[in-house]
């Protein structure tokens, strides 16, 4: 049987992607060796499962409609950039969601929760709600990045309503990933 690399996610709001692509803009003149996400691939991950055996779905989407039971829609704001692991180390730039973190955080833990109850590994690091917008891939240009990122800290993107989760499907390609929609579950 086939296996489908999939994840569980938060997509971003249509209306955010073409802020989310002046954002992007604005930090690609850094020239910095990073490869940037397109704005409609843009969202928060709450649980990468890997490669899933096709015959597991099922699983996990009954796994999570049990997690957003009794969870209301959440209106989130999309605030604030950084990097992880940190600034003199920059690997991942992230934009940050401050409205909202933490309802987001205690519906990725009951994600992470049903997962684990049908044979998904937990995730040995904290959840830190965040959209990944760009992988660093060498040091040409990051000190330049890094200003820029320093400058627009603050940066507001936009307010969204989390109105559901989807579990997707992610095809590697040399011109970048392909995400696909599998289900959408709407929060209660």
């Amino acid at each position: 049987m086939a296996n489908v690399r999939t994840f569980i996610a938060v997509n971003l709001g249509s209306s955010l992607h073409e802020k989310l692509a002046e954002v992007l803009e604005k930090f690609a003149s850094s020239k910095a060796s990073v490869k940037w996400v397109t704005p409609e691939n843009a969202h928060l991950t709450l649980k990468f499962l890997g490669n899933v055996e096709e015959s597991r779905l099922p699983d996990v989407s009954a796994a999570c409609k049990r997690a957003v039971q009794g969870s209301k829609p959440v209106d989130i704001e999309v605030r604030a950039v950084g990097c992880f692991p940190t600034m003199k180390r920059p690997r991942v730039v992230w934009l940050g969601i401050q409205k909202g973190a933490d309802e987001l955080k205690e519906l990725q833990h009951k994600v992470e929760a049903e997962l684990e109850r049908v044979g998904f590994p937990r995730e040995d690091r904290e959840f830190k709600a965040h959209l990944t917008i760009g992988r660093v891939k060498g040091q040409q240009g990051l000190s330049r990045l890094c200003q820029l990122i320093e400058a627009e800290r603050g940066i507001f993107i936009g307010p969204m309503c989390v109105e559901k989760i989807s579990i997707m499907k992610s095809q590697l390609r040399p011109a970048g990933p392909i995400y696909t929609e599998l289900e959408a579950i709407p929060l209660e």
